[in-house]
């Protein structure tokens, strides 16, 4: 399975389809207070850090993990945020090569949850990577590969942790006949072990990139399923009841590619997916795709997708309540000719897009996206640099603007 610069990558079939980030800490965990504040010294840019998730359980206690650049290998990176400054903390990279963390979720001081992927140490697949923070430290904690393929392949993209016997995971991998598969896998407080999922008649390929629990019957994954030797690709949800995980039928509003990145519930009837999609004819124009689950049915909402003509990508969502909702990503803009950071809010009515800040003169990304009240909410991503290296990208909604909270 190929890695993308940014996620995990799902092989399908002829087609290689990126998938993205994802998501949120799906828990709807949240943010902090100050919009300014140094990262540690010990951050540099020669390390170009990349951050892919965030999740915060208090102002002095929030979490971003991704990766960072480590003599020419990427390395697990972890960063916490305790109120006043991030700074970076120790973390497993239990690979000679390559391993990232794609997303996290914080339920107490004590109690945090990072996965992601690494090349295992023989270097004949990757495996799933599954930290977890104790109150003092952050330790690998064993966890499934059911990829039977060679090379195999294994990767978790998204996690929402309830408590400390109730988390969940989800990413794909590859079976020996050569397919992705979605892998869903459940911590009951003692370890983690696969969940069986579903599949859908004429989609070969299935890949999930987030992951929301708000209760231990009720749980939603969303991903991308793609049609073997064929374009195309459609959305995919699955629903957790409390004794299996069912498929949901779901919106596919594009010709081409229709695939979600994050998933945030907020209730039995109030949940949000985000992703994007595409025409067949036209699939270098993205659109930023939004739908909403009102406990019957899910449905595609209106959203703003800022260059009609080009990229538009979504990838991660928060939702705190029914009129309180952020949804991040990047999209093309042509004018300055830079991917320039998107963030959108819901209000209860519509979503509307607010201003970001770009501290990057050609690339600025956000994956992650943390709120926890209105007047504070946490973003997470890179930029690059006037000296062509990348750096993470934090911004803070303290509950009129968003701000760079990594500016000197």
């Amino acid at each position: 399975m190929g890695r993308a610069n940014r996620r995990a990558v799902i092989v399908v079939a002829a087609f290689v389809l990126a998938v993205g980030l994802g998501g949120m800490t799906a828990t709807g965990a949240t943010a902090t207070a100050p919009t300014t504040g140094q990262a540690s010294a010990a951050l540099t840019l020669s390390s170009n850090p990349v951050l892919f998730g965030v999740s915060a359980v208090s102002r002095s206690d929030a979490w971003a993990v991704g990766r960072q650049n480590s003599t020419g290998v990427f390395k697990t990176l972890i960063m916490h945020w305790n109120g006043a400054a991030w700074s970076k903390v120790n973390s497993p990279s239990p690979s000679l090569s390559d391993a990232e963390l794609l997303g996290v979720s914080a339920v107490s001081g004590s109690n945090a949850w990072a996965v992601g992927w690494y090349w295992n140490r023989t270097g004949t697949a990757t495996d799933t990577l599954i930290l977890h923070w104790n109150g003092t430290a952050w330790t690998q904690v064993k966890s499934p590969n059911p990829s039977a393929a060679s090379p195999g392949a294994n990767s978790l993209d998204g996690v929402s942790a309830r408590s400390g016997s109730d988390a969940w995971a989800v990413g794909d991998y590859v079976a020996n006949d050569g397919l992705s598969h979605a892998l869903v896998l459940h911590w009951n407080g003692t370890a983690w072990t696969q969940v069986k999922s579903p599949t859908a008649p004429r989609y070969t390929d299935f890949g999930l990139t987030g992951v929301s629990a708000i209760s231990g019957s009720d749980a939603w994954a969303v991903g991308v399923r793609g049609i073997s030797g064929a374009d195309t690709s459609g959305t995919l949800i699955f629903h957790w009841d409390g004794a299996a995980w069912t498929l949901v039928n779901s919106p596919n509003p594009g010709s081409g590619t229709n695939l979600l990145e994050g998933v945030s519930a907020v209730s039995g009837s109030d949940a949000w997916a985000v992703g994007n999609y595409s025409s067949y004819l036209n699939p270098g124009a993205s659109r930023t795709l939004v739908l909403h689950w009102n406990g019957t049915a899910w449905s595609k909402i209106n959203s703003p997708t800022p260059n009609s003509v080009d990229l538009n990508f979504l990838y991660g969502v928060s939702a705190r309540s029914g009129s309180n909702a952020w949804a991040v990503g990047f999209y093309w803009n042509g004018t300055a000719r830079a991917y320039d950071s998107l963030i959108l809010r819901w209000d209860g009515t519509a979503w509307s897009r607010i201003k970001s800040p770009n501290p990057g003169p050609f690339a600025n990304h956000l994956y992650g996206v943390s709120a926890r009240s209105g007047s504070d909410a946490w973003a997470v991503g890179y930029h690059d640099t006037a000296v062509s290296t990348t750096n993470s990208l934090i911004l803070h909604w303290n509950g009129t603007a968003w701000a760079n909270a990594l500016a000197g």
